[in-house]
């Protein structure tokens, strides 16, 4: 009978040590938010790879690489951006739209109208500085103002940043070719590179030599700067590579499976999309590739 007097206790002590033990488990994992890098998504007839769930709810943020929609050839144009927020939730400001080429073609002044977002932006998540950079504006056509302005504004925020342990530079194309290192020329990898255009005017300055001297000070101040473009699929769907200074550069984007796309070699391998793991109360950012098809 002795026994059975410590029966009660040790049953109780056991069970507040395992209640303790799970709220720790789901406090840890509230500490931490996902975020899912997706783009180049776009099938045909303005509508999203059929592979890509309906996203709206199930990440902290939705970040977009550009081509998200083939939107030059849209006649339905309010239409399209409504389905779209309906997956992506574009207008939510938990969502980071860089925009393409083929959003060029359907008017970039048109989906700033309806997100109520502009070409070019910077957003403060919990951490990260994420810079959202208009790599339309690189193009020849783009006129030499705006491609200032943006540079100027884009300057004045890697200036400001003090409490941030990350930095986002978000674009459709690559424009980071300058800072790589790698001996991989992003030609023959991704779909464009916008490395070698002029991202200022007079004088005519290209990303590397535009940014360079902002992104070596933040460097010295322990910032961890990461690059990450859209314009991928077509070749390779997932790059990564982190250079001897720290800089981190990251490329994804995904091939849908239709008629026009079966000229690419790769139209049969495994599509991914980037999901990112941010401890925010650490400062700690972790990613990883994962199979469109785990999704």
């Amino acid at each position: 009978m002795k026994m059975n007097r410590w029966i009660k206790p040790i049953t109780f002590i056991f069970f507040l040590y395992f209640l303790a033990a799970c709220r720790s488990k789901k406090e840890n994992y509230e500490f931490f938010n996902r975020y899912v890098f997706l783009a180049h998504t776009y099938d045909k007839s303005n509508v999203l790879d059929a592979r890509i769930p309906v996203l709206s709810n199930t990440f902290s943020q939705i970040w977009l690489g550009g081509d998200i929609l083939d939107l030059g050839k849209d006649t339905n144009g309010i239409f399209t951006l409504d389905y779209l927020d309906k997956i992506l939730n574009i207008k939510s400001s938990s969502t980071q739209w860089s925009l393409g080429n083929h959003e060029k073609r359907f008017g970039l002044s048109k989906i700033a109208k309806y997100t109520q977002k502009p070409g070019y932006y910077a957003k403060y998540i919990k951490g990260i500085t994420l810079i959202n950079i208009n790599s339309n504006l690189l193009e020849y056509s783009a006129g030499c103002a705006e491609r200032n302005q943006q540079v100027n504004f884009v300057l004045q925020v890697l200036d400001t940043i003090q409490k941030s342990s990350h930095v986002i530079l978000l674009s459709h194309h690559v424009i980071w070719e300058g800072f790589s290192e790698d001996s991989v020329l992003m030609k023959d990898y991704a779909n464009t590179s916008h490395s070698h255009k002029f991202m200022y005017c007079s004088p005519n300055l290209t990303p590397h030599e535009v940014l360079a001297p902002k992104i070596d000070t933040l460097i010295k101040r322990k910032k961890k700067i990461i690059f990450l473009s859209g314009d991928f699929g077509q070749k390779n769907s997932t790059y990564a590579f982190q250079n001897k200074n720290g800089l981190t550069f990251l490329g994804n984007g995904i091939l849908a499976r239709n008629k026009y796309n079966k000229k690419f070699n790769r139209l049969k391998e495994e599509d991914s999309v980037l999901v990112f793991y941010h401890f925010y109360h650490s400062g700690i950012l972790k990613w990883q590739f994962v199979p469109l098809s785990d999704l």
